[in-house]
């Protein structure tokens, strides 16, 4: 009797779960950012940046993180909310640019859209002792993991020739990809390893012109990071 009252309640707790997760999701129509609009402030304070996975929503709280379907050809994306909107009868999302791209809505276009939450960011952990034995550990559990997931940042790949903002400067590949990792954590994304004679250099954007990186370098300013404007190439 005792294993039949388990299992029920083990039912019971999966048809609720998936009844809360079902109420999450929201169908309606998503519309791509004008790329016009790079640079400017969204309702959070963060500049809006075309290359970032981020969205604009009426009602989620800033950094949820939301799964995007397009229904028309079942392409999905993840965004974080950092914007308020939209304010049109029947749209539910605004997407960047690369958000858009990735489940192929064209700037001007809308497409019908599923959004499901899926998770907030966890917030940054302050540096401290128990942090740094974490990551300790961390780094001797995982290194094939941490090894895969800096792969794509390897050298030659990056072959940027704007103006970007740098970050770091490394004396080793496997350092200027922690950094990567670090960055990518904290939801910065666009970011570059260049190699010169005596480093390994951490960019973050490419920008076409001088003053969009200086703009930008602003906008890092006011959160507390360092860096300074360099061209690519």
């Amino acid at each position: 009797m005792s294993t039949l009252l388990k299992i029920s309640f083990l039912v019971l707790f999966g048809i609720l779960t998936q009844s809360v997760f079902a109420q999450q999701a929201e169908y309606g129509l998503a519309m791509r950012y004008s790329d016009k609009l790079q640079e400017t402030k969204t309702s959070s304070g963060e500049l809006y940046d075309v290359a970032g996975l981020t969205a604009a929503h009426k009602t989620l709280p800033f950094d949820t993180k939301v799964k995007v379907t397009n229904l028309n050809n079942n392409k999905s994306v993840t965004v974080r909310i950092n914007d308020r909107g939209p304010f049109v009868k029947g749209r539910v999302v605004d997407l960047s640019g690369k958000a858009a791209e990735r489940i192929g809505i064209e700037e001007g276009k809308e497409a019908k859209v599923k959004v499901s939450v899926v998770g907030k960011k966890t917030p940054a952990v302050a540096t401290s002792t128990p942090a740094k034995k974490t990551t300790t550990a961390a780094k001797k559990t995982t290194p094939a993991k941490i090894e895969s997931k800096t792969a794509t940042r390897s050298l030659g790949i990056s072959s940027a020739g704007g103006y970007g903002i740098q970050v770091g400067a490394y004396k080793s590949e496997a350092n200027a990809r922690k950094r990567v990792e670090a960055l990518e954590a904290e939801w910065f994304s666009d970011i570059h390893i260049k190699k010169s004679k005596t480093a390994y250099k951490v960019i973050l954007k490419n920008y076409s012109t001088k003053e969009q990186a200086e703009a930008y370098l602003e906008s890092l300013k006011k959160k507390g990071m360092d860096g300074f404007v360099v061209k690519m190439k």
